[in-house]
C-alpha cells in the first residue's frame, strides 16, 4: 500500500474513533444510571418492608393489650365468683340431689348472683358447667349496644369441697366483640402511597438511563456529520 493510500484511509477511519467513544460511554453511563436506579429502589424497598413489618408488630401488640386490659376486670370477677363455696356445693348436690329442694334453692341463689355479676360486667352470658361438661345454670340477657356477634370467653375452675385441689366444674363467661374505631391496618394507611416510590424509582433510573444514552448517541451522530 502506497503512503497516500495509507493517508486516505487513514482520514476514512479517524472520524469513527470519536463516535464510536461518545456512543459507547453514552450508552454505559445510561446503564450505570439505570443501575443506580434498580439499586435505589430495592433499598427503598426493603426499607418500607421493614417499616411495614414494625407497624403490624406494634398494632397486634397494641390490639393485645386492649383486649387484655378488657377482660382484666372481668376476668377478676369471674374467678371470685368460681372461688365461693356455695358454686362446689351447688355441683355436688347437683350430681346426688339434682332436684331436690336445696339443690333448686342453691341454684335459684347462685342463679341471681350470676345474674348480678353478668349486669356489672361485659359478660353476655355466664354459664356453670360440671366437671363433666354439663350445664348446670346459664344467665345471659341482651348484648350491650355497640357489639359484634363474636365472642371471646373466659374460664375459672371451681375446685371441690374437700379442699384437695380437684376441679368439680368450672365458670364460663362470655364477653361479645365490641365494634367501634377500628386501627388502620398497612394497606388503609399512609404506607399505600409509600408503596408506589421504589416503582417510581425504577421507572426514572429507565427513564434517565434512556435519555442519556439517547442524547449521546444523537450529539455523537452530530459530530461525525460536522466531522
Amino acid at each position: 500500500m502506497t503512503d497516500e493510500s495509507r493517508v486516505a484511509t487513514s482520514r476514512l477511519r479517524t472520524p469513527n474513533t470519536p463516535f464510536l467513544f461518545r456512543a459507547a460511554g453514552g450508552a454505559v453511563i445510561g446503564l450505570g444510571v439505570m443501575l443506580v436506579g434498580f439499586f435505589l429502589a430495592d433499598r427503598q424497598q426493603s426499607q418500607l418492608e421493614a417499616t411495614e413489618t414494625r407497624y403490624s408488630q406494634d398494632r397486634a401488640g397494641l390490639i393485645r393489650s386492649l383486649e387484655e386490659a378488657r377482660q382484666s376486670a372481668p376476668r377478676s370477677r369471674l374467678e371470685e365468683l368460681a372461688g365461693l363455696p356455695l358454686l362446689a356445693e351447688f355441683i355436688s348436690l347437683s350430681a346426688v340431689q339434682s332436684g331436690s329442694e336445696d339443690a333448686r334453692d342453691v341454684g335459684d341463689y347462685i342463679g341471681s348472683a350470676l345474674s348480678a355479676a353478668r349486669e356489672e360486667t361485659d359478660f353476655s352470658r355466664i354459664i356453670l358447667q360440671s366437671a363433666d361438661g354439663e350445664i348446670l345454670l346459664a344467665t345471659e340477657g341482651n348484648p350491650p349496644a355497640g357489639v359484634a356477634s363474636g365472642q371471646s370467653s373466659l374460664e375459672a375452675p371451681v375446685f371441690d369441697l374437700e379442699g384437695d385441689g380437684q376441679v368439680a366444674g368450672k365458670l364460663i363467661g362470655f364477653l361479645p366483640a365490641v365494634t367501634g374505631p377500628k386501627l388502620n391496618d398497612v394497606a388503609g394507611s399512609d404506607f399505600r402511597s409509600s408503596r408506589d416510590i421504589p416503582r417510581m424509582t425504577r421507572v426514572f433510573g429507565v427513564l434517565a438511563g434512556s435519555l442519556i444514552a439517547g442524547f449521546a448517541l444523537v450529539g455523537a451522530f452530530a459530530s461525525r456529520r460536522r466531522t
